[in-house]
């Protein structure tokens, strides 16, 4: 491959695929480090735990469970840093409308997984080919603590009308050094007056809240040109991918379900 050797991501949910891609990899010696992650939310865990570490390429099964790949890659290309990262669909599905879906969200290539093992190795050789000559720009690193050394500490704002959650959501980043400056705003409207009035460095904002939603609120936020370097990060309850999607399509830096986070979910 290329990219000083950065990993591949595999997203597959099949043990027998996955082993054929390493095989494949083997017999092509391709030295790139394969992560395998068997859903798209645990894939999406990945990326946010490495970000100075992006795959140079993704490669993606479409049928999985809990996030499938096309819900997986609603989120990808919507992201600042992860939408360059190229993906390519190896899915045994012939269905037209999932190819369709996969091109309109910018995926390098779709190739439907041959039965046959040595028609595999070509598909990766093929994968590898283009890899190694193609010039693809690396991800964007983040610009934050990891790139400077932080004196001062991060300003966050907790939108949630449940003490408990916003409880859990200091606990949850207690560890941070040096520790977080946190405000509370239980509405959105209370939110809008807040970032009126001050800077924030992020925004935690619960999808439910009493006056509107989060998504009606991401739009508020965009029509008041809120500064573009603040990070706004959506808490969702488990499974809610429509929502997370949603979130991200109208300026949400990222989404978290409350899972992931330790909060409740009601």
């Amino acid at each position: 491959m290329h990219l000083t050797n950065s990993s591949i991501l595999l997203v597959e949910d099949d043990e027998v695929d996955a082993l054929t891609v390493r095989r494949a990899f083997r017999e092509l010696k391709v030295t790139n480090p394969l992560v395998q992650r068997s859903n798209g939310e645990e894939a999406l865990h990945f990326l946010r735990e490495t970000p100075d570490a992006a795959p140079c390429l993704i490669l993606l099964d479409l049928n999985m469970p809990v996030m499938n790949g096309i819900e997986f890659l609603q989120v990808v290309k919507q992201h600042p840093r992860w939408r360059r990262i190229p993906a390519v669909v190896l899915t045994t599905s012939e269905e037209e409308q999932d190819r369709i879906a996969s091109f309109d969200l910018s995926v390098a290539g779709y190739m439907t997984k041959p039965v046959d093992y040595q028609r595999f190795v070509e598909a990766m050789r093929t994968i590898d080919a283009y890899w190694t000559l193609s010039e693809v720009p690396l991800p964007d690193r983040p610009v934050g603590a990891r790139d400077r050394a932080m004196t001062q500490p991060a300003r966050i704002l907790l939108v949630d009308d449940d003490d408990v959650d916003r409880l859990i959501c200091r606990r949850a980043l207690a560890h941070l050094e040096p520790q977080p400056v946190f405000a509370d705003a239980a509405s959105a409207e209370e939110a809008l007056r807040y970032l009126q009035a001050h800077e924030v460095d992020g925004v935690l904002l619960d999808y439910r809240l009493p006056d509107m939603d989060g998504l009606d609120l991401l739009d508020r936020l965009a029509e008041r040109s809120v500064d573009e370097r603040m990070a706004v990060i959506m808490l969702t309850g488990a499974g809610d991918v429509t929502v997370a999607v949603e979130a991200m399509r109208r300026g949400a830096s990222d989404y978290r379900s409350r899972t992931s986070t330790g909060a409740s979910r009601r």
